[in-house]
């Protein structure tokens, strides 16, 4: 008896794994993220970078508002300001760099292993780079950050939620099952397992 179009094959295809040397009670590696999305995002880091590192940025204390590079924001000292609310005002311009820093590595560890934990990281980096430049955005060079890093949240939360969790393997589908390839296109009545 031949195998006709209209019936499916009596022998079951042989179970894959998803490497050559996976056991067969191996979990199955983590989806990588899209490629579309790290694109973006690599746009929008970019243009964070080259806001905060080249552009000119609004010197606090400076009236009428005098702009230079961010780093004359840390250099820079205002008169009356105390000691403390000096510290805390350097150490959140630093805290951009730091931010930056982290965001960069995240950015190609996403890129390299994809994995949905760089990516995630990625969007919060993205989000406290907001909250930095969202008190300066009146102002050209924090407003472009700003943009920055909207495009690169929004972009990393659209490759978190892109990334599909790995469908389950032949191992733990049950005998009664169809394999995959007369799941479409076939009713249920002709199928009879092996």
């Amino acid at each position: 008896m031949s195998d006709s179009p209209l019936m499916p094959p009596t022998t079951a295809p042989p179970v894959q794994t998803a490497s050559p040397q996976a056991l067969p009670g191996d979990p199955l590696p983590e989806r990588r993220s899209p490629i579309g999305a790290l694109i973006v995002a690599t746009i929008g880091w970019a243009l964070a970078l080259i806001a905060v590192l080249i552009l000119s940025w609004p010197i606090d204390g400076a009236q009428p508002t005098v702009s230079g590079p961010h780093l004359m924001r840390i250099t820079s000292s205002i008169v009356g300001e105390s000691t403390v609310q000096a510290i805390v005002r350097h150490l959140v311009d630093i805290s951009i760099y730091v931010v930056l820093l982290v965001g960069t590595g995240l950015l190609l560890a996403g890129w390299i292993r994809g994995s949905r934990g760089a990516i995630r990281g990625l969007a919060v980096a993205a989000l406290l780079g907001i909250l930095y430049t969202a008190g300066l955005s009146l102002y050209t060079s924090p407003m472009i950050a700003m943009c920055g890093f909207v495009i690169t949240m929004v972009s990393a939360l659209v490759g978190v939620t892109a990334i599909q969790n790995p469908s389950p393997s032949a191992e733990t589908r049950s005998a009664s099952e169809p394999p995959d390839h007369l799941d479409k296109g076939h009713d249920d009545a002709t199928y009879s397992p092996a």
